[in-house]
């Protein structure tokens, strides 16, 4: 348990650099905005709750948030596709991937991704 709960910081801070390079902002600054997001309050006040504490899917909800309100289809069909998985792309797939793991994750979490 002590080593999920260490190792959430890291998977937070990953997942915002992977969110602010999403967004073209350079890595350090990824880096640094992920350690704030890492090391907010909400993460010492949910040690109990060990689902709740690790919140490093957030961001990528936020990201697939974004993606949905763009004006860019997020599933692209491709109908001359040889075999069944290719029939998406790769951004189609990390948001179905993203958004199973979002669901599963904690029942809060998908209910305010959901929600918004």
């Amino acid at each position: 348990m002590n080593i999920y709960y260490i190792l959430g910081f890291v998977f937070v801070v990953w997942t915002m650099i992977f969110l602010t390079r999403q967004f073209h902002i350079s890595q350090e600054i990824g880096f640094v905005v992920g350690l704030l997001y890492a090391f907010i309050p909400y993460h010492f006040f949910r040690y109990e709750h060990i689902m709740l504490a690790s919140y490093c899917l957030i961001p990528i909800a936020g990201l697939l948030l974004f993606w949905i309100w763009s004006k860019k289809p997020l599933f692209v069909f491709n109908k001359r596709s040889p075999v069944w998985w290719a029939v998406f792309d790769r951004k189609s797939w990390f948001a179905g991937i993203a958004a199973l793991l979002i669901g599963f994750w904690h029942v809060y979490y998908a209910f305010f991704s959901v929600s918004l």
